[in-house]
């Protein structure tokens, strides 16, 4: 891409273990946040990537509107938390761009978690008139 966009609280390396494997082995030593930093490198340097620290939905807000082509989304995986992306980014996507929705599954059984993606996504594409493309 021209231009790459990465939001996330970059706080994965506060907990002990991902995925069964520790995060300290996962991010090199680093936290969340400098090991995104030192794998794109580079890329932060051209400009062609940027990252963004925080809640994906006021971090979206201060994006321009009709601004982004595609948006891929793998954030807070409950209801709300899609509900408040979607919201967050629609205005934000260009008239002819895409949303893509990360774990768009009944349930996670890695961590034993509900999800909302389905429900909350369904919703808003009925609501906004968007229709899914497989």
């Amino acid at each position: 891409p021209r231009k790459f966009i990465g939001i996330d609280r970059f706080d994965l390396h506060q907990i002990e273990m991902l995925w069964g494997i520790p995060t300290a082995t996962h991010f090199g030593g680093r936290t969340h946040l400098d090991f995104y930093r030192h794998r794109f490198a580079d890329e932060l340097a051209s400009g062609q990537v940027e990252a963004l620290q925080g809640d994906s939905a006021e971090v979206l807000a201060a994006l321009p509107d009709e601004s982004v082509d595609v948006f891929y989304v793998d954030a807070g995986h409950t209801y709300d938390d899609v509900r408040r992306d979607l919201e967050a980014l629609k205005s934000k996507v260009k008239p002819d761009g895409w949303i893509v929705m990360n774990d768009y599954t009944p349930a996670d059984t890695y961590f034993d978690a509900t999800m909302g993606v389905i429900q909350a996504t369904n919703e808003f594409m009925v609501r906004e008139g968007w229709e899914m493309k497989l």
